[in-house]
Parts: C-alpha cells; structure tokens; sequence
C-alpha cells in the first residue's frame, strides 16, 4: 500500500516552471509545466511565454506579443498574479504565476505557475522553501546561469553543470 503524499509533495508536483530568456521565450520547463499546456518534452521550448495565456485580445503581430510580454512581466515580476493558461486543448485552466529574475537578470526569469488554491499564503514561507528548491533544481539541470552551494556543516561543495563548464 503507498503512503499518502503530503499537501506540500502534492503542491510541488503540480507547480509548473519555466526558464525564460530575457525576451519572454521558454528555455526550459518541468513535467508539472509541460502537463498543464499539453506539451512533450520539448513542445514549451521556444515559445513566447505569452503565448500559454488566453486573452481577450490575441494577436500574431510580434510588436502585439511584445507589448503582452511586457505587461506580463510588469503585473508578475516578483508577485503572484492569477492568469488563465490556454492548454493546447480543452478551456483555459486560472493559475497563479509568479515571474522572478534570474540572479544574472540578462540572463532570463524563472516562473512557477500553480492552481491558486494550492498557492501558499503569502505568510507561508514553507511553501515557498519547496517552490524554490523545485525552481532550483531545474535551474540547476538545465539553466545557463553557473552557481554553486557551500555545504560549510558537511564540509563539501556543489557545483552547477553550467558551473562547471565557466571552470
């Protein structure tokens, strides 16, 4: 018999992230993203991020997916915003999202998206704790930015693939 999963397991395999280059375009994404847009593996890389939502104004002029991309930015950039994402089929689904620049802030953004309901409370930091870990992880695996963790308690070092490639 399995053993229940924890509120905080559940609401980290159902928080999706993305990598994002600094002109709105995915770089990376989770298998909690790629569930939510109905993507495979590799079916969110390359889009506008602004692309996923559904709007009441859509458009394919690329200064009308620049200016989306912009407001997208200026309403989450570092607080939760609740959104409709647009899977590739069926209705919109409302998510919180939160956009966070990426320590090199040329580099790109991390996003997390999530049902608002399993969203922690702004006074929760736990929630937040595991959010993070899961951002970093994939940061970690495939993001470009190079970083690496003291373990000073242990004595060790960890490096990021991306570090090891600056050395």
């Amino acid at each position: 018999m399995n053993a229940p999963q924890s509120a905080t397991t559940r609401t980290s395999a159902l928080t999706g992230v993305l990598l994002l280059d600094a002109a709105g375009r995915v770089t990376a994404a989770n298998s909690a993203a790629r569930t939510l847009w109905q993507a495979d593996t590799g079916g969110l890389i390359g889009q506008l991020f602004a692309s996923l939502f559904a709007f009441e104004i859509v458009s394919s002029d690329p200064d009308f997916l620049d200016a989306q991309w912009d407001a997208l930015l200026a309403s989450a950039l570092n607080r939760d915003v609740t959104l409709s994402a647009q899977p590739r089929t069926g209705d919109p689904v409302t998510v919180s999202v939160r956009i966070e620049p990426l320590p090199d802030a040329s580099a790109g953004y991390l996003v997390t998206a999530q049902p608002p309901l399993l969203a922690a409370p702004a006074s929760d930091a736990s929630g937040r704790a595991d959010e993070r870990m899961a951002a970093l992880a994939l940061l970690a695996d495939q993001g470009t930015a190079g970083f690496f963790d003291l373990h000073l308690a242990a004595g060790q070092v960890s490096f990021s693939p991306a570090w090891k490639k600056i050395l």
